[in-house]
């Protein structure tokens, strides 16, 4: 059977299962011999095969399972947590770690401080392994850090808190698909630079950060320095939040990190060079292939980077060998190695987005090919825009939905006027980069004209993101319709692929049961109950999910506008919103809950099954207990830590279940 004939995309789609189905099912010494089994029964079923067609089942069937066993196989050697040298297993739990840390990048800045990511080299006297996230907060001003420098820590390493509200942002999960455990928070005291450790990661940062340097001799303002970073160096750091916002409602968040986009134009770039220089077309692929991995080197190998590059040495390699393979074979093999080097980019948003954009351009642009062709070239280029963006965003709606929760109506003119800007600017980057170094009084010449463009191009979208209202905002979706809506655009446009009556048959069958799915998923959903006391640290809140309503019983009107009723809506249908008062007794279910405030009030005629203490005030709470005898007891987050303390003590003395928001989060009654 021939590698390049062999249909690595389906197969790769269980290599995939396998690294998703880790967290549930860890590699046991059952799944050796699953792995080993289907190894050796492939090699007594591959001398059947042309014997009898259904050991073709067979063979599948177990090619199938090999690939998933070693997808899971190659989770279990990537996590780093379970090896016994990590710093997780070193830290101390109850008092400051002395820790050697080595910069590795600069992270995007919050507004709490900037965070960097280093690695762990000594935990208390013994060596480790392991990333860790640096905070450095704002009000310490210190000096930027570089990469590969190492810094000695006095300081404990803080585990990440949980998501505090249902359906909120997972901010530990999110660092733990990105094999971080835990954070170190930096001040002026607790760490001293011991200067810069040479590695191949800190010689690329310093010549990444000399020819960032050659920009500075023409005082672009803040924001085309962010532009110019971003565009031909990779380095969205310096970006600013309304500006990635702007280009997000627009549906072309992607022109701003180096993608395959980027990778084609450096290419063709490449291409008109070395052609003009004389060399032949093999040589032409074989320089710009080495010349593209340095550009990935520069830019600190980042994801959509090293994907689009990959890909291109795949096809090189294949011209070179002469032989010829599909974009989705080329595509599964970069997606297999590129998970077998570090299998948790699968939880990566960028590159899910990444691949399915690339997916999607192969499978649904042949509808709109027919329309792009014309006899002028410029028509042509603007129609070929048109038929990839549409192509793409048919590919990467579920996942934007599911995301992002809207759809960017204006999608098409964003990348209409947005693409051919890029292009240009981006070719204009790099002659003014060489310009830097060979001609600075032209330089300072092209450098205006670039940076007109980049302002042009930035009031542009700023101007079309003002028509983001056309945009269809906060949809709901969940992982099992995002699942059933990418197959079913699948279903449909292999459907009416095939032109036949059956083809037609096939699309309207899964669109017959995508419907079904969708109706019963947002049925079952809207029907659901769910009672939550919310974490809020000024204010107590209460999210009661009913039958096709949402009620949120709270001491504050602004919280129907917070982040935590949006969050819940993002992933469940509900229906209309109500805000109740809060009083001081609500009934929750059969429950009766009594809010005991900064008033001290806790005296009723009847006793309250819940208990809810919240502010502060001067109580017994041994009398409190006693005249309710709670079944539970519930602190709220703006409830004093001290007293806090006390009312545990208290707790557990008389044996009454309690529930502190501020250090768990919400609850959830049952």
């Amino acid at each position: 059977m021939k590698i390049l004939k062999f249909p690595f995309l389906s197969l790769s789609v269980f290599f995939v299962a396998g690294i998703l189905t880790y967290p549930f099912l860890v590699m046991s010494s059952s799944l050796w011999l699953v792995l080993v089994g289907s190894f050796l029964s492939l090699i007594f079923v591959g001398g059947k095969i042309f014997i009898s067609k259904y050991f073709r089942l067979i063979y599948w069937l177990l090619y199938a399972l090999l690939f998933w066993s070693i997808g899971l196989w190659t989770m279990s050697l990537h996590d780093s947590k379970s090896h016994k040298q990590h710093y997780i297993h070193l830290r101390a739990t109850d008092k400051k770690d002395f820790l050697t840390l080595i910069v590795t990048e600069k992270w995007n800045t919050t507004t709490y401080g900037t965070r960097y990511l280093a690695n762990v080299k000594i935990c208390n006297a013994k060596q480790t392994f392991g990333k860790v996230l640096v905070v450095v907060p704002y009000h310490y001003q210190l000096e930027p850090f570089k990469v590969g420098e190492v810094l000695s820590v006095y300081q404990r390493i803080a585990l990440v808190r949980a998501t505090r509200n249902p359906h909120q942002f997972n901010y530990r999960l999110f660092l733990e698909q990105h094999d971080i455990y835990g954070q170190v928070y930096l001040d002026r005291d607790n760490f001293k630079s011991r200067g810069i450790e040479a590695s191949l990661n800190s010689i690329v940062a310093h010549w990444r950060e000399f020819l960032i340097k050659s920009f500075d001799m023409h005082r672009f303002s803040p924001e085309v320095s962010a532009f110019v970073n971003a565009l031909l160096f990779g380095q969205k750091q310096d970006l600013s939040p309304e500006t990635k916002a702007n280009f997000r409602d627009l549906g072309i968040i992607h022109v701003l990190a180096i993608s395959g986009l980027h990778i084609g134009i450096i290419y063709l770039v490449l291409q008109q060079l070395l052609r003009r220089l004389g060399f032949s077309t093999p040589y032409i692929y074989r320089i710009a292939t080495v010349l593209l991995w340095l550009f990935a080197l520069i830019s600190g190998f980042a994801t959509p980077v090293v994907r689009a590059v990959f890909m291109f040495s795949i096809g090189a390699f294949i011209y070179g060998i002469r032989r010829s393979s599909s974009l989705y074979n080329s595509l599964a093999i970069t997606l297999v190695v590129l998970l077998s080097c570090s299998p948790n980019y699968i939880y990566d948003v960028g590159f899910q987005l990444s691949f399915s954009a690339v997916f999607s351009i192969a499978f649904f642009y042949s509808i709109f090919a027919t329309f792009t062709s014309s006899k002028w070239w410029v028509l042509q280029y603007f129609k070929e825009i048109v038929a990839v963006s549409l192509a793409v965003q048919i590919g990467v709606l579920p996942l934007i939905i599911y995301y992002f929760h809207q759809i960017p109506l204006l999608f098409l003119v964003g990348n209409i006027i947005v693409i051919p800007l890029v292009t240009v600017i981006l070719i204009g980057l790099i002659l003014l980069l060489v310009l830097n170094f060979f001609w600075k009084s032209l330089a300072l010449i092209w450098g205006c004209i670039v940076a007109f463009i980049i302002n042009a191009m930035n009031s542009i979208v700023v101007m079309l993101s003002q028509w983001s209202d056309f945009n269809l905002k906060q949809l709901s979706f969940n992982v099992f319709l995002t699942a059933i809506s990418t197959l079913w655009l699948l279903g449909v446009v292999y459907g009416l692929k095939r032109r036949r009556t059956g083809g037609m048959r096939l699309s309207l069958l899964v669109t017959l049961v995508f419907q079904l799915c969708f109706m019963f998923t947002v049925i079952l959903d809207m029907q659901k109950e769910e009672r939550f006391l919310l974490y809020h640290r000024n204010h107590i809140t209460f999210l009661f999910k009913k039958p096709f309503q949402l009620e949120v019983y709270s001491n504050d009107t602004a919280v129907m506008k917070s982040s935590i009723i949006s969050d819940y809506r993002h992933r469940n249908f509900t229906g209309i919103d109500r805000y109740m008062a809060l009083n001081n007794l609500i009934r929750v279910g059969d429950k009766r809950l009594l809010i005991i405030d900064s008033l001290g009030n806790y005296k009723t005629a009847i006793s309250a099954d819940v208990l809810l203490f919240s502010g502060w005030s001067k109580i017994n709470y041994d009398r409190v207990l006693a005249h309710h005898n709670p079944s539970l007891v519930l602190i709220n987050a703006d409830f004093p830590f001290w007293e806090s303390k006390r009312l545990v003590q208290v707790c557990l003395k008389k044996n009454i279940p309690f529930h502190s928001v501020s250090e768990k989060g919400y609850y959830q009654f049952k």
